[in-house]
């Protein structure tokens, strides 16, 4: 967005907003770094459960915007060519970063969508105890799930990796009953 409005603000000769601009984006620059480190904060607790995509051109932007803030800071000749350059490169990486989660998004509405459900006849099931896995990229859950007489009598969650709270976990006294 800064790119965008500094070059708007040079071809539309809007001296103003471009003197602006340069007095603050340095500051700015350091308030992207804040929002990237928060984000980043956020983003490494579901860091297993992301695409490698969405990883690499997480971790592409973060070590870009580094770059160019340290280059911002430099008193290098020539840093003005490089800085537009590695605020093109950043934003084309972070364009992609949002497309990359995106379709990782999508893949994991179709693995919920594709569950299938059925009712089982416990009474056609021995007696035993039974694992059971799920795993459709953000929410995976491993269960041990016993039956017997033809009763479920306990369904033990093994595993839980999920990213909205454990809400979903209520549906064990449900199923029980």
């Amino acid at each position: 967005i800064l790119l965008l409005l500094n070059f708007l603000s040079r071809k539309l000769n809007l001296t103003k907003v471009k003197a602006f601009l340069m007095k603050h984006h340095k500051s700015m620059a350091l308030v992207l770094l804040a929002i990237v480190i928060i984000h980043l904060g956020f983003a490494l607790t579901v860091f297993k459960t992301r695409d490698l995509e969405v990883n690499l051109t997480g971790f592409i932007a973060l070590f870009i915007i580094i770059a160019t803030i340290l280059l911002c800071f430099s008193k290098k000749a020539n840093r003005f060519k490089l800085h537009k350059y590695l605020a093109l490169a950043l934003t084309v990486v972070v364009i992609a970063h949002i497309v990359a989660w995106n379709i990782d998004f999508k893949h994991y509405q179709e693995g919920v969508k594709n569950i299938q459900i059925s009712n089982v006849d416990l009474n056609s099931i021995d007696d035993g105890t039974y694992e059971g896995y799920s795993d459709v990229g953000y929410i995976k859950a491993k269960v041990e799930v016993t039956v017997k007489d033809g009763k479920l009598t306990s369904i033990k969650l093994i595993e839980h990796l999920n990213e909205r709270g454990s809400r979903a976990e209520a549906i064990i006294g449900h199923m029980l009953k």
